[in-house]
């Protein structure tokens, strides 16, 4: 059996200190303490002569900012990641001068969104660059499926005789999540289903769609799309004239409303999946939808 890698032995390949090595190969070394030179020679040098240590087991989660750490399916993730004797390091996105670990870390993994550079960083250092609940170029991408999520629920209104629907979304609000992408499909379900489909942006506020709604001739259905937020002022308004309603994003529990409920275990099974390198490819996992009184009754048409 081969003798293990240390620390001493990269010291003695490299000519630098033991201390040197030690900084090089902690996540938790001070930004701009080592020179790029330093610390290229000393992760090279653990990539030739195989050093391990417990990196290979680690999986660097890599957050632009709080909203990282508040993202939906980081809790089954976790669990999913330490379950399987894998040991996350939760690290805030620095630029290029984010300290990744030494040695080998099993995957480099950006939460929510891709930041600039990380797959470039992850390159750099012969990691593999994931991206949970995210997606971007140079990254495998491990999220939900949001065309199909969104065929989804138009499928489900059309089945009820909807024949003109509203989608309302934010844009540029949480970055995890593609508008273009659920456009495309809501465009494609509608051509198929031969309906109708307006759009209202939110950016600015919920008025312009309120009022949308509230009109006599208004759309039947509505499909919610924006990620943030509860849409209490959209079912205050249902009350002034019914109509049916969909919420595509993340379900809430005991809610009315018919909502998307993403697969979160199977999220965090595809990601465990990627990071131990037993599949390689991306994972799109369609949600289920979660039928609610918000959109249960075909008499909703004939109330209006």
């Amino acid at each position: 059996m081969p003798r293990r890698i240390t620390q001493d032995d990269l010291a003695r390949a490299t000519g630098l200190s033991r201390s040197t090595v030690a900084k090089v190969l902690s996540p938790a070394a001070a930004r701009g303490e080592l020179s790029a030179a330093t610390r290229r020679t000393v992760l090279e040098a653990a990539r030739r002569l195989g050093y391990r240590d417990d990196a290979g087991r680690t999986v660097v989660l890599v957050g632009s900012d709080g909203s990282a750490w508040q993202d939906p399916f980081l809790p089954a993730a976790l669990a999913a990641l330490t379950g399987a004797g894998l040991r996350p390091l939760c690290l805030p996105w620095q630029g290029r001068d984010t300290p990744l670990p030494g040695g080998a870390p099993a995957a480099v993994v950006a939460m929510a969104f891709l930041p600039d550079g990380l797959a470039a960083l992850a390159e750099t250092h012969g990691l593999r660059c994931l991206a949970f609940n995210a997606a971007g170029e140079g990254a495998t991408a491990i999220r939900p499926d949001e065309a199909a999520d969104m065929a989804a629920a138009i499928d489900h209104l059309a089945g009820l005789g909807h024949r003109r629907l509203c989608f309302a979304f934010a844009t540029g609000v949480v970055p995890h999540f593609s508008v273009a992408e659920r456009r495309r499909a809501a465009a494609a379900a509608a051509r198929r289903h031969r309906l109708v489909v307006e759009e209202v942006v939110l950016n600015h506020g919920e008025d312009d769609l309120l009022r949308l709604m509230a009109a006599a001739d208004g759309p039947s259905a509505l499909i919610l799309a924006p990620v943030e937020g509860n849409p209490w002022r959209v079912l205050e308004c249902r009350r002034q004239r019914p109509f049916a309603l969909v919420v595509v994003g993340n379900d809430q529990r005991h809610s009315p409303i018919t909502s998307i409920q993403a697969d979160s275990a199977g999220l965090a099974a595809a990601l465990v999946a990627a990071c131990t390198g037993e599949t390689a490819g991306e994972a799109l996992l369609r949600g289920r939808l979660m039928v609610r009184e918000t959109s249960s009754e075909r008499s909703l048409l004939e109330r209006r």
